[in-house]
């Protein structure tokens, strides 16, 4: 993986993303827990943003089917993207997808030091 910032590809949504550096596209929300930052690609608004995994909600028997978050702010994540913004949903079967037309995940980190 390049230890380049990321840079947009896409039309809408953030455009700067400080230091954050691209990883691995994430499959199963087995891989994901709470306080996880990740890179949202949306192809029905042409955009990327910033998740921050806030909750996996329910009993047990539905832990594991999906996970709140927020679209944060990539040079502050403490701080939403935008005033208004609200939780979000994201279900299992949204990181499992491989339909083109599917939205993706994927993880980001911080170059040693750059906090």
């Amino acid at each position: 993986m390049s230890q380049e910032p990321i840079k947009s590809w896409r039309k809408g949504g953030t455009k700067e993303f400080g230091t954050w550096v691209l990883g691995e596209r994430v499959r199963d929300i087995k891989d994901v827990k709470v306080g996880d930052i990740l890179l949202f690609e949306s192809q029905q608004f042409d955009a990327l943003n910033m998740l921050r995994v806030d909750e996996f909600p329910g009993p047990a028997a539905t832990v594991g089917t999906r996970v709140y978050g927020v679209f944060v702010n990539p040079l502050d994540v403490s701080q939403k993207r935008a005033p208004n913004d609200g939780t979000i949903c994201v279900w299992n079967h949204e990181f499992e997808s491989d339909n083109r037309f599917a939205d993706r995940y994927f993880r980001v980190s911080q170059p040693q030091g750059a906090l």
